[in-house]
């Protein structure tokens, strides 16, 4: 489970603590709206050209594309790997 969400969501989860950012929680949100960027942006009280641009940040920082298939699964294994882990993930 660990070298599931090291090589899927580690890279988001790092980036939101260092820079207060909201990667996990947008990726998560853009998989439950089934990538409804409009969607999403209303869950994520933003604009959709915000989520738009998470998504292709989130792309650059795993080397996993959301918009295939392989992709929204490896993420959302990933996501469920570190809702898991997360309580005894080093602070």
């Amino acid at each position: 489970m660990r070298r599931l969400f090291a090589a899927t969501v580690a890279p988001l989860v790092a980036h939101d603590a260092q820079y207060g950012g909201e990667l996990v929680r947008t990726v998560r949100e853009w998989l439950a709206c089934a990538g409804s960027l409009e969607t999403a942006a209303g869950a994520l009280r933003t604009q959709p050209h915000t989520v738009a641009y998470r998504i292709e940040r989130i792309r650059g920082l795993t080397a996993l594309d959301p918009h295939d298939a392989a992709g929204r699964e490896r993420l959302s294994l990933g996501l469920r790997a570190h809702r898991v882990l997360a309580p005894r993930l080093p602070r």
